[in-house]
């Protein structure tokens, strides 16, 4: 009971840290916090993921002004305490998110591949292609766990070859120095994953976002919580805080790279 007692006490420990040394755990929410908005009911499919039933039918109404709006809200609803300056600062210009209300199929994860596909210029021969050089990925998919992210991998396997992997960029089942090698030795296109992992492989040198034309915000999905990357704390603040890169604000500014909420 004593082993047990103290065991308990070192996860709880764990769970407190940002982050760890590896990165491990911050990729899984433990908010409880529930969507504002309406949710629309669906079916579709994850292959071996459990069924998508719910998302939020509101985000595919949002233009560029109003994803703008939703995000500096939920800075607002997570961080509180900035002053007006802090607040604009953190903030996303609308500039930098493509307008997708013009998309008319569910946001459902097994319509993913068609949303990549509308608003990729090249189509599926664009998604297909990827750089030379290892870890400089085009898209990059980004959810709120490492279980959704496997989802997403599964609808754009298709895209992938053995010269262009589909990327794992998420912490769970793969320690961060074995991640950073399989990055530096692994070239791809499209690599989906969690903004945790993400930007500590940004930070190491390995991921680089110097060809990335799109971020793709799982912002529709619900988890079983009843939780969006919106409404679950931590999921935002890790995803605020790889937008607001200085290399990617430039990438949004110059509009180099855009985001697309799906």
């Amino acid at each position: 009971m004593a082993r047990t007692k103290q065991i308990a006490r070192k996860n709880s420990s764990g769970i407190k840290r940002k982050r760890s040394s590896e990165d491990q755990g911050a990729d899984d929410g433990s908010a409880d916090e529930q969507p504002q908005k309406r949710l629309t009911k669906a079916e579709g499919t994850n292959g071996n993921q459990p069924e998508q039933t719910a998302y939020d039918k509101t985000v595919a109404n949002d233009g560029p002004e109003k994803l703008a709006e939703r995000f500096t809200n939920a800075i607002k609803k997570h961080k509180g305490d900035l002053s007006t300056i802090e607040l604009e600062d953190e903030s996303l210009p609308a500039k930098a998110f493509r307008d997708t209300t013009d998309y008319d199929e569910t946001r459902l994860v097994k319509n993913l591949s068609t949303f990549l596909e509308r608003y990729t210029e090249g189509g599926s021969e664009e998604l297909e292609a990827c750089a030379k050089e290892t870890g400089r990925p085009h898209t990059i998919l980004l959810t709120s766990s490492a279980m959704r992210a496997q989802a997403l991998l599964q609808q754009v396997r298709a895209y992938g070859s053995k010269e262009n992997k589909i990327a794992k960029l998420f912490a769970k089942h793969m320690k961060l120095k074995d991640h950073i090698k399989y990055v530096q030795n692994t070239t791809f296109g499209i690599g989906a994953g969690t903004a945790h992992r993400i930007d500590t492989l940004v930070d190491k040198e390995v991921l680089s976002l110097r060809d990335l034309q799109r971020v793709v915000i799982d912002g529709s999905y619900v988890d079983e919580k009843q939780r969006t990357i919106f409404t679950d704390r931590d999921a935002f603040l890790p995803t605020l805080s790889l937008l607001n890169l200085e290399q990617l604000k430039l990438r949004f500014v110059s509009g180099e790279t855009e985001i697309l909420v799906f």
